[in-house]
């Protein structure tokens, strides 16, 4: 009898732990880095395949209603030794720009000839901030936002995963004034989120 109680309950706490993690959420880190580098990678297959990027867009739309905090999801930005996601192999391209958001800011106003040198790593960046913006975009705008505040939440997300995925195609190119203004374009959205949203 000891036995059998003692296995219902091991039981009982197992189903507990699992519906606990199932709706617990999103931990900022290592889980949050991994699914945005999934959704890149989804990205990335859509468009060579010519695909409708629906799996990348599910995982996104799933990964951003467990996300409480906005800050997460832009600490992902930060340069790499900050938490940030990091830009290509770890110091291929220097600490100073190790970082989505700063090499973004660089290049939107020039475009290093070493960061040519590694093309597959801002292909990578680019479907990495496509990924952001949906995972924004799925999250949705702060509470406290009226009708202007969502709507512009949502056509900025929606501009910073078109402007990604335009990144991400024209760097192929190696055209540095191409290249400049697509940076300059992620970096507009980007900027005039953070314009609005304080």
């Amino acid at each position: 009898m000891i036995t059998v109680r003692a296995s219902i309950l091991v039981i009982i706490l197992a189903a507990t732990a699992t519906a606990l993690v199932g709706s617990a959420p999103m931990q900022p880190g290592g889980d949050l880095k991994k699914t945005v580098h999934d959704i890149a990678t989804q990205l990335r297959k859509a468009e060579k395949e010519k695909g409708d990027g629906k799996a990348a867009k599910d995982l996104a739309a799933k990964t951003g209603k467990k996300i409480e905090e906005t800050t997460e999801l832009m600490a992902m930005f930060k340069l790499r030794d900050k938490g940030g996601l990091g830009v290509g192999s770890p110091g291929a391209l220097s600490m100073t720009r190790d970082g989505i958001e700063p090499l973004i800011r660089e290049m939107a106003r020039i475009v290093p000839p070493i960061v040519l040198k590694d093309i597959g790593a801002l292909e990578d960046m680019g479907y990495m901030i496509a990924a952001m913006g949906l995972i924004v975009d799925a999250k949705g705008p702060p509470k406290a936002a009226d009708a202007k505040g969502i709507k512009l939440w949502h056509e900025y997300a929606h501009e910073t995963h078109v402007q990604g995925l335009a990144f991400a195609k024209v760097v192929a190119s190696k055209d540095q004034a191409k290249i400049k203004l697509a940076a300059y374009k992620v970096n507009n959205a980007c900027g005039g989120c953070h314009a609005f949203f304080k």
